[in-house]
């Protein structure tokens, strides 16, 4: 999600994964279900995220990006039947599994205001992707992770030399998702697998019905330091 900046390219942005975190978060029926779909590493059923871009959609008066959506070859043929959808690019992002397993377990949030970081340096094999931290307060003394025990039995990250870039918490805080655990990603994988062949030949097989709909792979081998390349491929794809 952070390769994508809608603010460069005038597009609007729907994320799936923030509508499930939204609807998990009101605490209705439906944000419960989606939650405990998320905790074991399931995917949501295709007609309830259909429903839930369907209605975005609605709102939505400009050109969009869908991220995250489709996830199922179903999900697209649904997409592909609402006559009013025009899809146009297909980016299929990818990232070698065991980068993409550490960098999902370095996911961390502010604990004051839920600003996006991660704690996992790749620098091997190519890859340049260190972890995304705000900068250190005082250059001249060092900033160690420190875990810190909880109440009840959960664990935080602290980092007193770095204050978080969104709302100036210091010491930085940092929370891990609960459902952010190894058996859990190692799940959403195996999941991932099931489901992309189907969807990935639904796009590239033709039969999805959008006229002149285009599809790109794109590799990431330095994580936000391949937003401009990828930018670039979305603009040069719209009509």
């Amino acid at each position: 999600q952070g390769l994508v900046r809608q603010e460069n390219l005038g597009l609007a942005h729907l994320s799936t994964g923030d509508l499930v975190r939204a609807e998990a978060r009101a605490g209705t029926a439906l944000g419960e279900q989606l939650a405990a779909a998320s905790r074991s590493g399931a995917l949501a059923p295709d007609n309830v995220m259909v429903d839930m871009v369907r209605n975005k959609l609605a709102h939505v008066d400009s050109g969009y990006i869908l991220d995250g959506f489709p996830r199922t070859a179903a999900q697209a043929a649904m997409l592909a039947a609402q006559d009013t959808t025009s899809v146009n690019l297909v980016v299929n992002i990818r990232l070698d599994q065991e980068v993409a397993v550490a960098k999902a377990l370095g996911r961390r949030a502010c604990e004051s205001c839920g600003a996006s970081y991660n704690v996992t340096d790749v620098m091997h094999g190519g890859f340049d992707m260190p972890a995304i931290l705000p900068p250190v307060v005082d250059a001249s003394a060092p900033a160690p992770l420190r875990k810190e025990a909880q109440p009840g039995g959960a664990e935080v990250d602290v980092i007193e030399n770095r204050r978080c870039s969104a709302c100036g918490a210091q010491p930085l805080v940092l929370t891990r998702r609960a459902d952010d655990t190894p058996e859990t990603v190692k799940r959403r994988f195996e999941v991932h697998m099931e489901v992309e062949a189907p969807l990935l030949e639904f796009f590239r097989g033709g039969a999805h019905g959008f006229a002149d709909l285009q599809y790109r792979d794109f590799v990431v081998k330095r994580g936000l330091k391949d937003t401009p390349q990828l930018q670039q491929l979305i603009v040069d794809a719209l009509p």
